[in-house]
């Protein structure tokens, strides 16, 4: 019995206190976003969606591997491995 009230117990204290935080809000309708976000950079935001740009071409890129693997051979996967590395990077630097 112990084992199952005490989880319960110790979720409902978790929502308690997150609902406390929310409360205290820097955002509005307290959802975050990332051009709201008061620590982002014009920078990092770039930096973000060029990121972002870069994972949304290495998806196409997989899409069309079979075409382009035919044109470059194991240079398709090569370049398919450089975009993704180079977005994953933007999106993670600071």
């Amino acid at each position: 019995m112990n084992l199952i009230v005490m989880p319960l117990q110790t979720s409902l204290q978790l929502s308690a206190k997150c609902g406390q935080t929310m409360l205290n809000s820097p955002y509005p309708n307290n959802r975050p976003t990332i051009m709201q976000d008061p620590n982002q950079t014009p920078e990092q935001q770039r930096n973000f969606w060029i990121g972002n740009g870069l994972l949304a071409a290495a998806l196409l890129m997989l899409f069309f591997m079979d075409t382009l693997s035919q044109m470059l051979g194991m240079g398709a996967v090569a370049l398919w491995m450089i975009f993704a590395a180079a977005g994953v990077y933007f999106i993670m630097k600071k």
